[in-house]
């Protein structure tokens, strides 16, 4: 057997299980004694504190007790961890429902006193063995003595002739007739103390004795009971709601300090939505004279598109003429060999003549006077025909050039048709890409027009957004001042509670 372990005369042991014995709660004093932690009694068995010396009987009387709706009280022998005892005075209540059920068992324990633990294992040493506990009523032995002397007084005076005997006897009926009356009142009182706990064994152990004067003493101790259980378990209950008070009185502290955070970052970002809103703003008016130029470039790349139609109208116009110079300058070469035939013609005409020319002033010397005049005329001829081979050379001559200038104005003009169909070409090839960089104008101005719009969307989407926060931050104004005041409320909470706790260990200390 282990060493016993005295309990503190204030403390109070409690815990609470479910209809099937299984341990629920069990506050930390009851952990302390019993050497178990929380985690390792709850859900387990209550007879894991019991402890062997504890008669059956007991518990049966205690089961039937409470299971019938009623508390029971006795005095318990509880076993610990390391195998050590305590003994504890049990209040054991069953906890209903609004309909009534049971729904849990209650146990409360407090310190007996060293003459009920010693009534009680004396009484449970030989309680299995014993069908009954034996008790009887001094007040009614008193009243048939008190009886039976009446009664058996006028006998004695009539046998005896002393009439002085009638005096005692008539006080005698006299002190019955208050006794009868006193015995009807504590029958009365009797009947009131069973009904607040009626057992027999419990009456013993607390009353000290086997009179039924004992019911009313256990009366007076389970009433006691029943006020140090409610006063023990509402100063379990203040003990817990102290330190939840405490706990909430440090969230309300966090929560007011995260909302005056909340608050001052609220703050920055509607500051940041502003300058946001205001980038966004310019940025859509950007977005807007994008659009613009986008549009301008679409009309500058039309006009573009239409004046180099013109540009290649205009070369193919140019190309044909080009090709009739082509044509004139061709027949003008054409023209030039013609006349390079007559000039070849006619400088042979002019030799024939030269040379006829010549022969007539010979004949005409030799005709001497008579052939003067035919000399002058043949000295004209001759003249003439010089002239007109000189004028015929200088003619082959500038002909000449002008063939020269009609080969290269031939080669001139091809070289211009070249050109120009490659200017064709090129024109052509600017033209679609002029196309292309007129649809992708067309397309950039449908996006500009489109991130436009977006923008603007966007731009409604950040006010509200900044509305919003707005919003927020007056929420969160407001929740700061919701959070100080709950602050100062649960301070408030807390002061009264710590209060009530130290009253109620006050009263359960008296």
């Amino acid at each position: 057997m282990g060493r016993e372990i005295k309990l503190d005369k204030h403390s109070v042991l409690l815990s609470t299980t479910d209809l099937d014995s299984r341990i629920t709660y069990a506050n930390q004093s009851f952990c302390d004694t019993a050497g178990f932690s929380i985690e390792e009694m709850l859900g387990q068995p209550h007879n894991l504190v019991r402890n062997q010396d504890m008669p059956k009987a007991a518990f049966r009387n205690m089961w039937s007790t409470i299971q019938n709706g009623q508390s029971w009280m006795g005095p318990v022998k509880n076993l610990t961890k390391n195998g050590d005892y305590y003994w504890v005075n049990a209040f054991v209540t069953p906890i209903k429902d609004e309909r009534g059920n049971i729904v849990e068992y209650q146990s409360v324990r407090t310190c007996p006193s060293s003459s009920v633990i010693k009534r009680a294992e004396n009484a449970y040493r030989t309680l299995d063995s014993q069908q009954k506990t034996s008790r009887y009523d001094s007040t009614r032995l008193s009243f048939m003595l008190l009886l039976f002397v009446a009664i058996t007084l006028p006998l004695a005076s009539v046998l005896n002739n002393h009439w002085f005997t009638l005096l005692p006897l008539t006080l005698l009926c006299f002190t019955i007739v208050l006794t009868a009356r006193f015995r009807s009142k504590y029958k009365a009182l009797l009947t009131q103390a069973k009904a607040i706990f009626d057992n027999d064994l419990m009456s013993v152990i607390y009353g000290q004795s086997r009179d039924r004067v004992a019911d009313i003493t256990l009366a007076f101790e389970m009433q006691k009971a029943k006020i140090s259980a409610v006063v023990g378990r509402v100063n379990d209950v203040s003990i817990q709601v102290s330190e939840n008070a405490k706990l909430t009185t440090q969230s309300g502290q966090f929560v007011a300090e995260l909302l005056k955070q909340q608050t001052s970052e609220a703050k920055e970002m509607v500051a940041c939505m502003d300058e946001f809103s205001q980038t966004i703003d310019e940025l859509s008016e950007n977005v807007n004279h994008a659009a613009d130029a986008a549009n301008n470039s679409e009309h500058q790349a039309g006009l573009g598109k239409a004046a180099v139609k013109d540009v290649i109208d205009s070369i193919h116009y140019l190309d044909e003429h080009l090709m009739e110079v082509n044509s004139a300058v061709n027949r003008l070469v054409s023209g030039n060999d013609r006349i390079q035939n007559i000039l070849s013609v006619i400088n042979s005409i002019a030799d024939q003549t030269n040379l006829l020319a010549l022969n007539a002033a010979i004949e005409a010397a030799r005709a001497g006077d008579h052939g003067r005049g035919f000399s002058v005329v043949a000295d004209e001829v001759r003249t003439l025909a010089q002239r007109t081979q000189t004028s015929t050379e200088e003619i082959t001559q500038l002909l000449k050039e002008l063939n020269d200038i009609s080969s290269s104005a031939v080669e001139s003009v091809q070289k211009s048709n070249s050109l120009s169909n490659h200017s064709v070409d090129l024109a052509k090839n600017n033209g679609s890409s002029l196309d292309t960089i007129q649809s992708h104008v067309m397309h950039l101005a449908d996006l500009n027009r489109s991130v436009a719009a977006a923008i603007e969307q966007q731009s409604g989407v950040v006010k509200q957004i900044s509305l919003n926060v707005e919003s927020v931050t007056m929420l969160a104004e407001k929740g700061t001042e919701h959070g100080e005041q709950s602050f100062a409320l649960s301070q408030e909470l807390l002061s009264q509670i710590e209060q009530q706790t130290r009253l109620i260990q006050q009263f359960s200390q008296t």
